[in-house]
């Protein structure tokens, strides 16, 4: 059974269409009860401009009702949502492009584990302030990492700070200084509980995702 999630991000949405795009195995559907009237897309034309998305259907075994929602599946990750028909003429139907859809988790990425005895570490700069002034930098352990993101070690009174802050910028991986800033953001906190030597210790592990995901070859670049 796939898992699916939500997105709201648009580098990836607009990846997910322009990767649809190349597909033959895009639908359309529209319920009507417990009919469901599916309708193959035999091309997607972007408007970017407008932000529409205009599509052509294979009619020959219905026709669309304006009035009813419509459900595009993309074929790239099985990627859902669920839209309005603005338009509809001949073949064609022309609908708002995505700012949110469904698609299936990502668990692909590879990902780079690192052990208590390996110094691994990023420094991240992290503001209180949505323009990102005042910022405040702090070097942390890394867990692990991936081109999609990563997860560092927390002590409780950085967690604190972390918490409350609303803007990220990951500045160096291993020592290593990015070419830039990169933006990142903050997807999860939790306490592992780990025992060792009869006793337990905590270690809140935070998760952080980049706004625009590294690639393989520029990864490699840091280890």
């Amino acid at each position: 059974m796939k898992n699916y999630r939500s997105t709201k991000k648009d580098s990836e949405i607009k990846n997910i269409v322009s990767q649809s795009q190349k597909s033959k195995k895009n639908i359309v559907w529209q319920t009507n009860g417990e009919f469901r009237q599916v309708f193959e897309v035999l091309e997607i034309i972007k408007d970017i401009q407008l932000n529409l998305l205009i599509i052509k259907l294979d009619l020959n075994f219905g026709q669309i009702d304006t009035t009813k929602d419509i459900y595009v599946k993309f074929a790239y990750e099985n990627s859902v949502y669920k839209t309005r028909c603005l338009r509809f003429q001949d073949d064609k139907i022309t609908i708002i492009s995505p700012s949110e859809l469904h698609t299936t988790e990502k668990r692909h990425a590879p990902r780079k584990r690192f052990r208590s005895y390996q110094d691994a570490n990023v420094d991240l700069a992290m503001s209180v302030y949505e323009d990102f002034s005042k910022p405040h930098n702090l070097r942390l352990r890394l867990l692990d990492i991936s081109f999609e993101g990563f997860a560092i070690n927390v002590s409780k009174t950085n967690l604190d700070f972390i918490r409350s802050c609303l803007q990220f910028n990951l500045l160096e991986i291993n020592g290593r200084k990015l070419a830039s800033p990169k933006a990142v953001k903050l997807r999860y906190v939790t306490a592992v509980v780990k025992n060792s030597g009869g006793k337990q210790n905590i270690i809140n592990r935070v998760g952080f995702s980049f706004v625009d995901s590294f690639t393989k070859e520029q990864l490699k670049m840091y280890f």
